[in-house]
């Protein structure tokens, strides 16, 4: 039995001194997630973007988020109205997909409906705002605020 404590104590301790991210052990994910697409789309400065009418507000982000962070995360605004009125939404997001090899990311779709539905053309200015709340499965932050404004089209 006594033997068994020479061969195991040196193992344990070698395994006790290994840094994380080497290759015996999960390396830990610091890179915050990042915008892949919007629709409506993202556009320079001030331009306003426009969104089909009966369409869902759609964010597909670089990698699994955090589904917690998403409703805070994630607002519209109706413009035309001082301040702002925020509008109440209802977020989707596609169910689990199977497992990947780690270290693998795929993009990450998430669908906003303002009020439970889709918006209808009506002459107002809105504004999807994706905050800084927003994190991915490992609590790394979105770095940046987005604003895109946009209208919606017939």
């Amino acid at each position: 039995m006594r033997r068994l404590w020479f061969v195991a104590l040196p193992i344990l301790i070698w395994a006790a001194c290994l840094e994380p991210g080497a290759p015996l052990l999960a390396r830990l994910d610091e890179t915050p997630p990042s915008v892949l697409s919007t629709v409506p789309p993202i556009t320079d400065g001030g331009t306003l973007s426009s969104l089909p009418a009966g369409s869902p507000i759609e964010i597909t982000f670089s990698e699994e988020m955090d589904i917690r962070t998403l409703r805070p995360g994630i607002s519209v605004l109706k413009r035309n109205r001082v301040p702002p009125e925020e509008l109440s939404l209802l977020v989707t997001v596609p169910p689990p997909g199977p497992p990947l090899v780690q270290d693998l990311d795929r993009p990450y779709l998430v669908r906003v409906y303002p009020n439970g539905q889709t918006l209808l053309p009506d002459n107002t200015n809105y504004s999807l705002v994706l905050r800084t709340l927003l994190a991915d499965a490992q609590g790394n932050a979105l770095p940046e605020e987005i604003q895109i404004r946009f209208r919606i089209t017939p």
